[in-house]
């Protein structure tokens, strides 16, 4: 998920095709991504593992992002 997160930092509306048919932006894509993992988060769906490491990622893609690449928070 971190390297995802970066992508759309770097390039935030490249076109994506979700389930290889509908296009959106990359930003619209991996938000609903990791709003669905906050989601499971919180609800405790399926366990709670998955959607933690996802979320750990998403965070650690944002800091580098803006702490390595932009250079400021």
């Amino acid at each position: 998920m971190g390297m995802t997160i970066l992508y759309a930092f770097i390039r935030p509306f490249e076109p994506v095709l979700l389930f290889f048919i509908i296009p959106m932006p990359v930003i619209v894509a991996v938000g609903a991504f990791v709003a669905y993992d906050l989601y499971r988060a919180v609800t405790h769906r399926q366990g709670n593992i998955g959607s933690a490491g996802h979320i750990g990622g998403a965070i650690a893609g944002t800091l580098y992002y803006f702490l390595k690449i932009r250079g400021r928070l």
